[in-house]
């Protein structure tokens, strides 16, 4: 992850090397996105694993909170670059928030180099060759709850917040600036929030807080489109953003690190936090702003098309979350449901017969 993002700051340009360019910008990209996907997992189980029983959500909580130091960190750097002359800012200004990024690469490396597994991973001592199939295979039900989840907290940060920044300006003419200004104070706020929500989930429940959540979010979209964007006020749309980002999501991601991190077993958590975040992350922010741009253009920019599209998100995350149990206050290494019987079980079953059980971890992994 780190390596390429130094590797974009020292990209030639088009000028040098033509095509290959905006080839390995792209490629350096990918490399990034798969390395943000793997960390934010790792990161997140480290913590929680470590954590007392009774502050996983806490723990949990630690990472999603950082992600809005990232985002206030890249605001901030964009926003120093940006004062130095076009000229100096072009040939070498862009370059220096990436490069500047090899710092917290070496940190990084020495706290890695310095922390030992979990003890939940230690105590488990099984090793699934291939978890993720695993995961695809006996607990896709949570996996599609836990994808669900990710999803409509992404939904409400990339409508209100990255949407916007061309919505807003073309068509209430807000200012971009004004609008930046707000995320930025919006992420450092949830740097609070998040931990907080993460702390009453401990407490309360992650379900409830989700249900908490969810419906807030819902209320909030509704007030921000339909009545905070169409009155042009900077402060009143800064106001908007600050509840739904600072309170409505920072609900769901103070319970989304331990939410997604319980559903499974010791064996298969790391897959299964992964896919739920990283495909639920996706789909909400790659996909909500191209389907907000369609909306707009379809229904002439009738703002209540990007309300009915959150709502309707709402519902299927509200039903989905029913076929979960709460979490929070169960044994970390038992909260995974058994296994389905397979076909081929059923079949020996149906002859009369047991399943062969396997003599050694080698033939157990065939």
């Amino acid at each position: 992850m780190g390596v390429s993002t130094v590797g974009i700051g020292a990209l030639p340009t088009y000028e040098s090397i033509g095509i290959w360019a905006p080839v390995l910008l792209v490629s350096l990209r990918l490399l990034q996105g798969i390395g943000v996907g793997g960390e934010t997992g790792a990161g997140t189980l480290l913590t929680l694993e470590n954590a007392p029983a009774d502050r996983r959500g806490l723990y949990g909580s630690m990472v999603m909170a950082a992600s809005h130091i990232g985002i206030a960190a890249s605001v901030g750097s964009v926003a120093l670059v940006s004062l130095l002359p076009k000229g100096d800012l072009l040939a070498w200004g862009r370059r220096v928030p990436f490069l500047a990024s090899a710092v917290l690469i070496l940190i990084g490396v020495y706290i890695r180099r310095r922390i030992t597994e979990s003890p939940a991973f230690v105590k488990e001592r099984e090793i699934v060759r291939l978890p993720a199939v695993d995961v695809l295979r006996s607990a896709w039900q949570p996996t599609l709850v836990g994808i669900s989840l990710a999803m409509i907290a992404s939904t409400l940060y990339h409508l209100v917040a990255t949407f916007v920044l061309s919505f807003g300006p073309k068509q209430y003419g807000l200012s971009v600036t004004g609008l930046t200004v707000a995320t930025l104070v919006a992420s450092l706020v949830s740097l609070v929030m998040v931990p907080l929500f993460g702390r009453v989930s401990d407490r309360i429940g992650r379900t409830t807080v989700y249900y908490i959540g969810i419906p807030l979010a819902t209320v909030t979209v509704l007030a921000y489109f339909r009545v905070l964007l169409p009155s042009g006020s900077a402060v009143l749309v800064g106001l908007g953003m600050l509840v739904a980002i600072a309170v409505a999501q920072s609900l769901m991601y103070g319970a989304e690190g331990a939410f997604l991190s319980e559903i499974y077993p010791t064996r298969m958590r790391f897959s299964g936090f992964s896919i739920a975040k990283q495909v639920g992350t996706l789909l909400g922010a790659g996909l909500s702003p191209l389907i907000a741009s369609s909306l707009a253009a379809a229904f002439d920019n009738d703002t209540w098309a990007f309300v009915i599209f959150y709502f309707a998100e709402a519902v299927i995350e509200l039903i989905a979350l029913s076929f979960v149990r709460e979490t929070a206050r169960s044994p970390l290494q038992t909260l995974a449901r058994p296994s389905p019987v397979s076909l081929f079980d059923r079949a020996c079953t149906a002859a009369g017969g047991a399943r062969p059980t396997p003599t050694s971890r080698k033939e157990s992994h065939a």
